[in-house]
């Protein structure tokens, strides 16, 4: 997850998958998890099959932090990070993920 999260913080936003909601999965047992990339390539390539409808959509990282995290956490969804067709990727809790981006953007202060 460093790669992806250093991207994120490097580029200032995150991906997902829209089509009028975000695109969720459900994980082994049962939460939903919200799809993040570090670029909308990435999105984009994931986009096929039953995803086929949806587009890539970016997010700001301080929208990110400061909105969406919070809300995903109230909602008790997890994130699953950089996830391509033959694997999910990581799946991580909001702290996790919000652990992982302040120790990167440390780098930038």
């Amino acid at each position: 997850m460093r790669i992806s999260s250093k991207v994120v913080a490097d580029w200032t936003k995150a991906w997902g998958l829209y089509d009028g909601d975000w695109a969720f999965v459900t994980a082994d047992d049962g939460a939903p998890v919200s799809l993040l990339w570090p670029a909308a390539e990435y999105a984009c390539a994931f986009a096929q099959n039953q995803w086929s409808a949806y587009v890539s959509r970016g997010v700001d990282l301080d929208e990110l932090v400061d909105v969406l995290l919070p809300r995903l956490e109230k909602d008790g969804v997890l994130l699953g990070i950089f996830p391509t067709i033959a694997e999910m990727g990581a799946t991580v809790s909001v702290d996790e993920l919000r652990k992982v981006l302040e120790h990167e953007l440390e780098n930038y202060d």
